[in-house]
This record gives structure tokens, sequence and C-alpha cells, in this order.
């Protein structure tokens, strides 16, 4: 396999960029404490870790877990949604 071949790997995507400022700055503190933070993922054929860490910006940890779970059977399933006449709202799910 070459380094641009992704196929048979699986991934996350962090989407958790938060609030972008746009426009005029809003009222507040001069500047937003930092902090570290280490948010890791990973799926294997037989297992999924996962890692968490969060550090003050002085480097004092206020958040550390972590798990090994083993990976299940997740075949598809066939699935139906009723919505309502408009179709904002589902009505029943199986």
């Amino acid at each position: 396999m070459n380094a641009s071949d992704a196929s048979g790997f699986v991934g996350v995507r962090d989407r958790s960029w938060g609030v972008r400022p746009i426009g005029e700055p809003i009222a507040g503190p001069p500047a937003v404490p930092q902090f570290f933070w280490l948010w890791a993922p990973t799926v294997f054929e037989d297992a999924c870790t996962h890692l968490a860490l969060n550090h003050e910006g002085s480097g004092c940890p206020w958040h550390q877990s972590g798990a090994v779970v083993p990976t299940i059977d997740v075949s598809p399933t066939r699935r139906s949604t009723r919505t309502r006449p408009a179709g904002a709202q589902s009505r029943s799910s199986t």
C-alpha cells in the first residue's frame, strides 16, 4: 500500500471548531485562557480506542480518560422513516 491509498481505513473528523468571530468583536475578557486538548479516537480491525486529555495552559491536567473496546459487526439494516406532510419532522422510524 502506498501513502496515497486510503482504502481499508476508517476515520473520524473533529468538526467542533467552535464559533468563529464575524464582524465587530464582542465585549469580554481581553484574552481567552489557553488549554491543551487531545482527542484521539482510533479504529482497528478488532478494537477501537479513545483517548481524551485536557490540560490547563500551565500544564495542569483537568480531564484524562481512555477506553479500549472490541469492534462489533454492524451489518447494514433496512430503515424506514415516515415524515409529516410538510416533511419538516419525522413521524416515526423503524
